[in-house]
């Protein structure tokens, strides 16, 4: 055996390791693995215990990112924003704007509305609703009336006929189906259920885009047609998705774009990191960020700067 010589650090174990390798050598044809396998292995290993500076990464402030215990501390971290509270268990979307380091719940009736000086944090839910019993899908089969073929056990829905149900109630072929029109078009108690059965954003629209996403949900094998009494068996609810956007006005403070950019992590922290992230800038919004809004609008002004005196 060599001597080791190596003053500290990685130097010094890799020395030791080099000083010991003649009986590694020794040991390495009993094993199963040929001997550069065995030095691979143990390069991997060593890559794992020390970070590029030769030092030991559990000796580090960085050594337990990502483990179970940080992404706890992180999601109790994030329980503890007031703004936080009673969002993302359902489908809907709920908007806050950075207020001097703060993200401030923004009124319902102004999402669309964006001011060119501020920074907005926008969460958007799907699924975990719809149908899920048989009698609920029943009450679907009997709204499609004979868009639904039956035959034996099976009600066969195509995407077409799904759609061509949506085309019908879409008196002003706007692209979304108010609840007034729906109960102007259809009358009955369970047609109403039928239209609180569709997962949406708002309350009182069902769109288009929507009403696809639901068959979507349904057809999870992309077959083109779905069985409504075979889903109405399964009765499982769609997953729910969350999708947070932070969107910058081309005005925002740097400060306002740091808050947005951090909350909305902390958000996906509350989550779990389920969620899926974007970035939107003013006037190049992306279009799954556009069809939230039934418009949008930038306005003038905003919040000031949380540096600004």
């Amino acid at each position: 055996r060599r001597p080791c010589t190596h003053p500290r650090g990685i130097g010094l174990r890799m020395c030791s390791l080099m000083a010991h390798s003649d009986t590694v050598r020794d040991v390495a044809p009993r094993l199963e693995a040929p001997l550069d396998h065995v030095f691979t292995n143990l390069a991997r290993y060593m890559r794992k215990l020390w970070d590029e500076d030769g030092i030991l990464l559990d000796d580090t402030n960085v050594s337990g990112i990502g483990s179970v215990e940080d992404k706890e501390l992180r999601k109790q971290a994030a329980k503890g924003e007031p703004a936080w509270k009673d969002v993302g268990d359902k489908p809907g979307v709920w908007i806050w704007r950075v207020e001097d380091f703060n993200v401030v719940p923004w009124p319902r009736q102004k999402h669309g509305d964006f001011h060119v000086k501020d920074s907005y944090v926008v969460l958007h839910v799907t699924g975990g609703v719809g149908p899920t019993t048989p009698e609920q899908f029943r009450k679907i089969e009997r709204f499609l009336g004979d868009r639904c073929a039956v035959s034996g056990d099976r009600c066969a829905l195509s995407r077409a006929d799904w759609m061509g149900a949506f085309s019908a109630l879409d008196s002003d072929a706007d692209g979304a189906i108010s609840r007034k029109e729906w109960f102007v078009r259809r009358q009955g108690q369970e047609e109403a259920e039928v239209f609180d059965m569709i997962p949406k954003r708002r309350f009182a629209h069902v769109t288009r885009a929507e009403w696809e996403e639901l068959f979507i949900a349904w057809d999870v094998g992309q077959a083109g047609e779905v069985d409504l009494r075979a889903l109405g068996a399964q009765g499982d609810p769609a997953p729910i998705e969350r999708d947070i956007y932070f969107w910058l006005g081309a005005d925002t403070a740097i400060d306002q774009r740091g808050v947005a950019a951090y909350k909305t992590v902390e958000l996906d922290d509350l989550f779990d990191g389920t969620c899926t992230q974007h970035r939107e800038v003013q006037g190049q919004e992306s279009e799954g960020f556009q069809h939230l809004f039934k418009s949008m609008r930038y306005l003038a002004g905003g919040a000031e700067s949380g540096f600004d005196p």
